[in-house]
């Protein structure tokens, strides 16, 4: 029975780090237009599908603010990369679910 509770902990930690994940952008004031690695998903606050093995470039823009821009880095689990090697992109993942954007307004 332990082995067995090892191997689901395993199988699980593998599903959620490998392939690809829902992620959220919010920003403050909603409604700016999203985009991810130059292609548009949608207004704020908006879900969309993400490789979690590449670099996002988070682009917020709304009329009346500045452009505001994030980047999120996928981390390289210690783990993944005994499995597979810290180079492989099933090593990697990125760490949260949703990123928040404050956008400032032009003066």
């Amino acid at each position: 029975m332990k082995n067995a509770c090892i191997l689901s902990a395993l199988a699980l930690m593998l599903v959620s780090c490998v392939g690809t994940k829902d992620f959220t952008v919010y920003t403050y004031p909603e409604g700016a237009d999203i985009s991810i690695n130059g292609e548009a998903v949608g207004k704020s606050p908006v879900t969309t599908e993400i490789n979690q093995d590449k670099t996002l470039g988070i682009l917020a823009r709304k009329p009346g603010y500045m452009i505001a821009s994030e980047t999120i880095t996928p981390q390289t689990s210690k783990f993944l990369a005994f499995v597979w090697t810290k180079d492989d992109p099933k090593a990697k993942y990125i760490e949260g679910d949703s990123v928040h954007i404050n956008l400032q307004k032009i003066p």
